[in-house]
């Protein structure tokens, strides 16, 4: 037997109980499956054993990630928990905490952003006597005497735009979270002090002001990427703004992450689960929770505990750079650019009928590409992949601080061979001058309605991107059609006036070469892509347009 004493000091958590006492009383209030009476407790010892969280935060993951860490905590201390939201501007906040306390008579306070960064509030519930533990952002012990936690929002902030300097981008937007809230200040000095050290120029039309909100993260983004020389990454204050700026990437048919990176703050589910999957930070925000509620639980008992206040009263905390990006270059992926660029101005030449005016002859038809910019358009692609092969090739892909010196790094032979896309585009073009002249001769007179095609194998990817490219470009509904429906269940297609495109290597599969012909007889424009001029495609086509793959 023990004393009813003793069993509340094992309750209590107290170190005077001999370890196998303790388990004695502990087996005994689990087979009896006891549960203390908070309220009796609290009238009976004149001790309160319940925390309050106090928090105004718009970001539901970071409460309840907060919320999750303080209850944990509590549980292991035997405490309750009491959650408390508010408004932290209100000019009655104080006395609204003052009555929390009292009323629901709570051991302390864990103060949540940007409540805990209110000097005036902090020194007026220390002056009271209320046992508090705040929450905040900052680069070093803030040193004011008050129990905190600290994140070191600004390192991590530093690391990240690091992260992206190193990747090769030298424009890189940032918008910012609450100006209520420090962390927002301290993530745009860790972004800022990055840009420094890496000798990068700060651009004020690149920093855009926002709240801690996916809407702000959209408006800010649509203003950067609406800039002429718009940036290359943006860094997100948060997880929340930076889905905003991912939708907004997306909503102006930006490929993510070839043509923006975007980072944000506080790996939220949202960083893991969207797509592409953000680079991000992760605050460790239950982690920071719990070691509030600990540090306030030991402040509370200090006279018992006979503990030092050093031991709890700063603890800092830093925020883990977490990346999911791919190495860019400084213009967002010029290969993939020049790529897209080089297609779309085929696609715009062949489909749309504004682009040029009215020509009798092929020969004019290539004077008005020539005086519309088409030909110059793929000559600037391929300079612009020889420029960046050659930047790449003395180029150091991981600068250091205060060091743009570039360092031989010879590209690799897949490198080189997607470097020549743009170029191998111009020189198919060129050699097939004629038969493209044709071909816009022949749209121009019947616009296509819509655009199929048709491929097998590898062939299909061009298709593929062939649709992107003609949808997001020109407008045009383009579908990719199963070479099966007319070979195998001999299927008529209503393809009449459509543009269908037969793309293979060989020009010799029979259900391939059987759709075409299909497609033909129900009048539409067939157009084979083929390497073999001489294929039962070719043949079956109205217009070929040879690959020249070798």
């Amino acid at each position: 037997k023990v004393s009813v004493k003793t069993v509340s000091r094992v309750i209590n958590r107290e170190t005077s109980v001999l370890a196998g006492t303790q388990q004695r009383v502990l087996r005994a209030i689990n087979d009896l499956n006891y549960q203390p009476n908070m309220a009796a407790r609290n009238l009976r010892s004149a001790r309160a054993y319940a925390m309050g969280l106090v928090y105004d935060n718009p970001n539901p993951y970071y409460i309840i990630s907060a919320q999750n860490g303080v209850l944990s905590a509590c549980r292991e201390a035997g405490f309750g928990l009491q959650i408390h939201p508010c408004d932290s501007s209100s000019a009655t906040l104080l006395e609204e905490l003052l009555d929390l306390v009292r009323h629901s008579h709570l051991a302390g306070l864990v103060l949540a952003p940007p409540m805990s960064e209110r000097a005036e509030l902090i020194s007026a519930l220390a002056a009271h006597g209320i046992p508090f533990v705040r929450i905040i952002s900052a680069a070093a012990d803030p040193q004011d005497g008050y129990p905190c936690v600290y994140v070191d929002d600004r390192d991590a902030a530093y690391d990240i735009t690091k992260h992206l300097i190193q990747l090769g981008h030298q424009r890189i937007g940032f918008i910012w979270g609450g100006t209520s809230h420090r962390s927002s200040s301290e993530r745009y000095l860790g972004y800022e002090s990055a840009l420094k050290d890496y000798g990068l120029p700060l651009d004020r039309k690149l920093v855009i002001p926002g709240d801690y909100s996916f809407d702000d993260g959209f408006r800010g983004a649509r203003k950067l990427l609406a800039l002429r020389d718009r940036p290359t990454a943006i860094f997100g204050s948060n997880d929340e703004i930076a889905a905003g700026v991912l939708a907004a990437a997306k909503s102006s048919g930006m490929e993510v992450p070839f043509e923006l990176s975007i980072t944000g703050f506080e790996d939220s589910p949202f960083s893991r689960q969207s797509w592409p999957a953000l680079t991000t930070a992760n605050q460790a925000t239950e982690d920071i929770a719990r070691q509030a509620h600990c540090c306030c639980w030991r402040i509370c008992r200090l006279p018992m505990l006979q503990l030092k206040e050093s031991r709890c009263r700063r603890i800092r905390v830093s925020a883990r750079f977490l990346s999911c990006a791919v190495p860019r270059h400084p213009h967002g992926s010029p290969l993939r650019r020049a790529e897209l660029r080089a297609s779309r101005c085929v696609a715009r030449q062949w489909l749309r009928p504004s682009c040029l005016p009215h020509c009798e002859s092929p020969a004019e038809s290539r004077a008005a590409w020539r005086a519309d910019g088409f030909c110059a358009n793929v000559a600037a692609c391929g300079d612009q992949v020889r420029l960046v092969l050659r930047t790449r090739q003395g180029s150091n892909m991981n600068p250091q601080p205060g060091n743009t010196t570039p360092a031989s790094l010879p590209p690799t032979r897949m490198f080189t061979e997607a470097a020549e896309a743009a170029d191998a585009i111009a020189h198919m073009l060129s050699r097939n001058a004629a038969v493209i002249d044709r071909l816009a001769v022949r749209l121009r007179a019947a616009p296509p309605p819509f655009v199929v095609t048709c491929a097998r194998g590898s062939s299909d990817h061009a298709a593929t991107f062939a649709k992107y490219v003609i949808e997001t470009q020109l407008g045009v509904v383009t579908a990719s059609a199963s070479p099966s429906v007319a070979s195998l269940y001999a299927t008529t297609p209503r393809l009449a006036g459509a543009l269908y495109l037969a793309i293979s290597q060989s020009g010799r599969s029979p259900d391939l070469l059987r759709s075409a012909r299909a497609a033909r007889d129900a009048g539409a424009c067939v157009v084979a892509m083929v390497n073999a001029e001489d294929s039962p495609l070719a043949a079956a086509a109205e217009i070929v347009i040879p690959l020249h793959a070798g």
